[in-house]
């Protein structure tokens, strides 16, 4: 799993990167869930919210679930 989560943050560091897409992780420790939330372009308050999962890390499919993000941020 904490492969996973560092994987997960340089995708987020390299979508950033790209400029395309504004994208936010959030880590919850004391309730083990992750948010990634990504916005289209420069983020504002009006910006187009085009990624939002939520991943309780204690469930038998989170490993899955963040494999899916992961690869979804390849694309932004």
């Amino acid at each position: 799993m904490e492969t996973l989560i560092a994987e997960l943050a340089k995708e987020i560091y390299l979508a950033n990167q790209r400029r395309k897409h504004t994208v936010f992780f959030d880590f919850s420790g004391h309730v083990n869930t992750v948010n990634i939330h990504a916005y289209k372009g420069k983020w504002n308050p009006k910006s187009k919210r085009v990624i939002d999962f939520d991943v309780r890390l204690y469930t038998l499919s989170a490993e899955d679930y963040l494999l899916t993000i992961i690869e979804k941020l390849k694309t932004l």
